[in-house]
């Protein structure tokens, strides 16, 4: 998908999968029929099962992803 150009990181293409993140980050992404905008709140210390993975982002709806440039 990012060699693609189809994510988005703080609304700059991203063209590389190895693009560094951090808390904070805004990715912008296709998810089926609907586009998906998330904020990273924290990095994972290690990969886990994936109600850990949740807690480390928030899904942004509407008004406030327009608002942040997604």
């Amino acid at each position: 998908m990012c060699a693609a150009g189809k994510i988005r990181i703080n609304s700059q293409r991203v063209r590389k999968a190895h693009y560094p993140l951090k808390s904070g980050d805004i990715l912008t992404f296709p998810q089926g029929s609907r586009i998906r905008v998330v904020r990273i709140l924290a990095m994972p210390k290690r990969r886990g099962p994936a109600t850990e993975a949740q807690r480390c982002y928030e899904e942004i709806e509407g008004d406030e992803a327009a608002s942040s440039g997604a």
